[in-house]
C-alpha cells in the first residue's frame, strides 16, 4: 500500500537523523533528499514536494533552536510541522460511506500506554517535545477512529511475556491488540509489525492458535497474522 510505504520511508529517514553522530548541514540535506524520495514514490505532486523540501531545509538550517530541545529534535520537529501543514492542520471528521469498506492501520501503536502517561512524561518524552501535548490523542479518540472497521491492521510485536520487559518501546502485545480490536468491534483483525525474528512458520502457528482460541470462545471476529504473500479481499 502506498501510504504504508510512505510511512515506512519517512520513519526510516528520521531514524537516520536519530542515529547521526552530528546533525550538520550534510545530515539535513540527506534527510531532505530522503523525504523527497519518499513523497515522490507516493505519487505526491512534484511541485508540492519541492516546496516542502525547500521549507524543511531552510527552517532546519536557519531557524534558531528553541530552548529546551536539541538541534536533532528541532530538525525532526520541523519535518513534523511541515508534513502536518501539507496534510492539513485541522482534523477532518472521518466519514465512512455506506457500502464502502473501512480499513484502519495503527502503526507503532502501543495500546497499554495511556494519554496521561505520555503527557506526564513517563513515556515518549522526545515525541512529546516534537508534536506537542495538544496532538496526543486519547485512547477513546483512537478507539473511535477504529470503530467498526471492516479490517483493523494493528501493531502486535510482542507476546504477553515479551511485553513485560518492552513497555514503552512503541509496540503493542498480541493480547492487548486483540482486546483493542474487540472493543473497536472490528470485523477482521490483522496482526502485523511482529518481531522481525519470527519466521513465517511462527506467524502461521500464532494464527492457528488464535483462530482456535476464537472458535472456542465463540468470538466472531476473523483474525490473521501478517506474513509474506498474505492477501485479504476487502
Amino acid at each position: 500500500m502506498a501510504l504504508e510505504r510512505l510511512g515506512s520511508s519517512l520513519h526510516e529517514a528520521l531514524r537516520k537523523i536519530f542515529r547521526a553522530a552530528v546533525v550538520d548541514e550534510a545530515a539535513v540535506k540527506e534527510l531532505v533528499r530522503d523525504v523527497q524520495r519518499a513523497l515522490l514514490q507516493a505519487d505526491v505532486n512534484v511541485q508540492l514536494v519541492l516546496g516542502i523540501s525547500k521549507r524543511i531545509e531552510e527552517r532546519a538550517l536557519k531557524e534558531k533552536v528553541p530552548p529546551g530541545i536539541s538541534r536533532r529534535e528541532h530538525v525532526i520537529k520541523v519535518v513534523y510541522e511541515e508534513l502536518t501543514r501539507f496534510l492539513g492542520e485541522k482534523p477532518v471528521p472521518l466519514k465512512v460511506e455506506p457500502g464502502k469498506s473501512k480499513v484502519v492501520m495503527l502503526f507503532d501503536f502501543e495500546v497499554d500506554i495511556s494519554q496521561n502517561e505520555i503527557l506526564s512524561g513517563d513515556y515518549f518524552v522526545q515525541m512529546l517535545r516534537i508534536i506537542g501535548k495538544e496532538n496526543v490523542p486519547s485512547f477513546e479518540e483512537i478507539l473511535e477512529f477504529a470503530n467498526n472497521a471492516d479490517v483493523l491492521i494493528i501493531d502486535a510485536q510482542y507476546t504477553k511475556e515479551e511485553y513485560k520487559t518492552k513497555k514503552g518501546w512503541g509496540h503493542s502485545s498480541i493480547p492487548s491488540a486483540i482486546n483493542f480490536a474487540l472493543k473497536a468491534k472490528a470485523k477482521r483483525i490483522v496482526l502485523f509489525h511482529l518481531d522481525p525474528g519470527r519466521t513465517d512458520e511462527d506467524m502461521m502457528l500464532i494464527e492457528h492458535y488464535l483462530t482456535n482460541y476464537f472458535r472456542m470462545k465463540n468470538i466472531k471476529m476473523e483474525i490473521y497474522v501478517a506474513r509474506e504473500g498474505l492477501e485479504i479481499k476487502v
